[in-house]
């Protein structure tokens, strides 16, 4: 749906002012690519603890989402046809802790005191070790693989990100003073070539 109006301003020039509505009455169609309808139940900004049943070819999944009552309404597990179970368990201060996925592979969480993630460990196996290659830290308020030469105005904001425990790839940030972004660096280990 659009307007438009043209201001001719002489012979051979004119302004034309256009107003544009794009998807105006919001309609929105789920159709599969053969032509059958899907069943789509759109939830509101938390799901209701139960579940919800998409359907599609006569098939149902079933998904289910488990919340803690109180205090607060926290994500316990959540189970679907893809993935099965997944459990989360959360610090005293709300923050997650863990999330353990159907083959007990289990990702934990590590904080600062703002609260910021500054590590993330995987558990590939069941009750085994920790898997140094798959660890991400998060660096903020400096960056100690750059001793100052890249990141610039870094207080309080990511400065870097190193993936993997031993030589891994590393990613520096460098900000404006307003805290825009001006720069992102990737590199394979610090000190090598981009």
């Amino acid at each position: 749906m659009g307007v438009v109006k043209n201001i001719p301003i002489r012979e051979a020039k004119q302004i034309e002012f256009r107003a544009e509505l794009f998807n105006a009455l919001n309609n929105v169609n789920f159709l599969p690519p053969e032509g059958q309808q899907v069943c789509v139940h759109v939830p509101s900004m938390r799901l209701p603890v139960g579940s919800r049943t998409p359907t599609q070819r006569a098939a149902t999944q079933t998904r289910t989402f488990n919340y803690r009552a109180t205090p607060g309404a926290y994500l316990l597990s959540a189970t679907n046809p893809e993935n099965g179970t997944v459990n989360y368990t959360y610090n005293s201060d709300s923050t997650l802790a863990t999330k353990t996925d159907a083959k007990g592979q289990q990702v934990q969480y590590s904080y600062d005191s703002y609260k910021r993630v500054n590590q993330i460990r995987r558990y590939p196996v069941t009750g085994g070790a920790e898997d140094p290659a798959q660890r991400t830290s998060f660096y903020y308020d400096s960056n100690p693989f750059d001793g100052g030469a890249y990141s610039h105005y870094t207080a309080g904001r990511l400065a870097a990100v190193q993936y993997g425990y031993w030589n891994g790839v590393y990613e520096w940030y460098s900000y404006t003073q307003a805290g825009s972004r001006t720069s992102k660096r990737v590199q394979n280990q610090p000190g090598s070539a981009e």
